[in-house]
């Protein structure tokens, strides 16, 4: 396993999720249902 730090990864996602969203559709779309997840909790939090 390789040993990264969060801060080394994240930089690592944010220089390379834009080309793998645009060359991935399967990828993008699993993004997109985590997000919406994401965000969907959050807003159900701000209403309670």
């Amino acid at each position: 396993m390789i040993d990264m730090k969060i801060e080394e990864i994240k930089k690592v996602i944010k220089s390379e999720l834009p080309k793998i969203l645009k060359s991935d559709p399967s990828f993008r779309r699993y993004i997109i249902q985590i997000t919406k997840l994401y965000h969907s909790s959050k807003k159900k939090q701000k209403t309670e």
